[in-house]
Order: C-alpha cells, then structure tokens, then sequence
C-alpha cells in the first residue's frame, strides 16, 4: 500500500493486531482476524484547553461512545503551510468538509482506494488477487 499513495507512505506508522485471534480466546477455527492500522495526521496534535478553537484538531463528544473531529487552526492552513508537502498533505485536508470536520466517510473512501490499488499491484490467479507468505 505504500507503493501506491505517498500519505500511506509518510503516515501509516504502526499495525496493531486485534481481537479474539491475536488475544488466543478463539473458540472456533479462525474464519477472521482484526488488525488496527495507524494512521498519522500532519499535525502535532496541540490541544489548546483555554481556546480549543486554536487546538490541531478538536475533539467535540456527539453522544456516548462516539465522538466528532473538527480540524483547527494547523490542520485547516496545511495547504498554505506545508509548501512542498502539501501534495502529499492534501490528501488529510480532503477528508474535511465545508465546516472543517474531519468525516470518517472521505477517510474511509480513501483507505479502500489505497487498499484496492494495493491490490491491483499483486500477482492475480483465477482473476484475485494473490499473495504467497512462507511459500504458502
């Protein structure tokens, strides 16, 4: 996947495996697995807690258990900030809408393009995609 976006390639950090199969509580064969990919953002995250306008992103509850991300001060100017990575961090600033929230669908739409370009690099057998670990 770094092969095919430049943001996935300077932000994807970590992977963080998951779930009932990483946690060994898997009753049943393994049909699935979950696995946490960290994305980073091309700010540091400031949280002002006097003037949370001027905070790198704004954390704004909606209801219990789920929050909204609005884009403050660093991440709205990353065009006029970032001079020659801004063609790479333009990418984050697409995932905003007209009031400056971060939405999870633009995100969501990106991450699959990445992951089917990714994908579209693999060898392919009967028409899929196929990838050969271990010799297997």
């Amino acid at each position: 996947m770094k092969q095919v976006d430049k943001y996935y390639e300077r932000y994807s950090s970590n992977v963080q495996f998951a779930g009932s199969h990483y946690d060994r509580l898997r009753i049943q064969k393994p049909d699935e697995f979950d696995m946490d990919i960290v994305i980073d953002v091309p700010v540091n995250m400031h949280r002002d807690l006097t003037n949370p306008e001027e905070s790198d992103i704004v954390i704004e509850p909606k209801y219990p258990g789920f929050v909204q991300l609005r884009a403050g001060t660093q991440y709205q100017r990353i065009l006029i900030r970032d001079g020659h990575d801004c063609l790479i961090n333009r990418t984050a600033y697409e995932w905003l809408d007209d009031r400056n929230y971060i939405l999870r669908s633009k995100f969501t739409d990106w991450f699959k393009s990445v992951a089917n370009r990714g994908l579209n690099q693999f060898q392919t057998k009967n028409g899929l995609p196929v990838c050969v670990v271990d010799g297997v």
